[in-house]
Parts: structure tokens; sequence; C-alpha cells
């Protein structure tokens, strides 16, 4: 818990509000940078995509995390998501994964609550899931594109 917000993963039922908060998220002006998809193209998704979206970022999953900030009344105020990669495999950009490694992507917090403790409760969260891993990455990386900053 941080302040009034408490940092906790996403369970697969909840896939609705994954889905509005993404939207929320891609409404803003630097989305097809930053989240590498438009708000069309995520609006355009058919309710499955969202169930399997959510189900491998909730609890159990591995390789992927997926965080969000909840405020007193229950409402989604942030997420963050944090990609395990092993050697050999394709990063999310397309790049060939040398060593284990941790990518933190998709941050966002709704503009009422950005400034404060969210953000950094945030990122602080999906390091620790990182780090509390069995079988720690090599590194964490969160790509910040120039136009986003």
């Amino acid at each position: 818990m941080s302040g009034d917000y408490v940092i906790r993963r996403v369970r697969a039922d909840e896939w609705p509000a994954v889905k509005e908060l993404r939207l929320a998220a891609l409404r803003e002006p630097v989305a097809p940078i930053a989240f590498l998809e438009t708000y069309a193209q995520a609006q355009a998704q058919a309710d499955t995509f969202w169930k399997d979206r959510t189900a491998r970022g909730a609890e159990g999953e591995p390789h992927r995390c997926h965080l969000v900030a909840e405020g007193a009344r229950g409402d989604w105020v942030g997420t963050v998501t944090v990609l395990v990669e092993e050697p050999g495999a394709e990063d999310f950009t397309g790049e060939l994964v040398e060593q284990r490694q941790a990518h933190v992507v998709a941050v966002f917090v709704r503009e009422e609550h950005r400034g404060g403790p969210v953000a950094p409760a945030l990122l602080r969260a999906a390091v620790g899931w990182s780090l509390a891993r069995e079988s720690h990455s090599s590194g964490i990386e969160q790509c910040v594109f120039e136009q986003v900053g």
C-alpha cells in the first residue's frame, strides 16, 4: 500500500477494467509511440482478446506481471506491466534477447493522479516483482520515448 493506494496484480476476471484503463491510456496524444498501439486498434479488439491479455498478466503467470494502482474507493488510477524475456527469444520490439531481462512497459497514471505517489509506487512494485522472482533477471529496463518524456 502506498498512501491511499493499493498496488496489486490484476486478476483474470478483471478484464473489463483492464480494457477500460488501457483505452484511457490510449487516448493520450503520445499513446501510439508510448504503447505501440492506437486507440482505434485496441477498441476494435474482441472481448476474447482482452480476456486473454488480462489472464497473461494475472496472478500465476511467471513471465508477465500486470499491476494496477487502486484508489481508496476501488477505482483504478494507474497501471504498469513487467515482461520477463529469456535469451534467444524476441523481445516486444522484435530484437533478439541476449540475456534474461525484465522490461517495464505500459506505464500509465490517470491525469488527476499524476505528480504524486502513484507512478513511483507502481515502478517500485514492478521492480520488486522482478527481483523477487526465483531466477532473477540480469537487468530491468524501462523504455521511454523522447516524445513521451
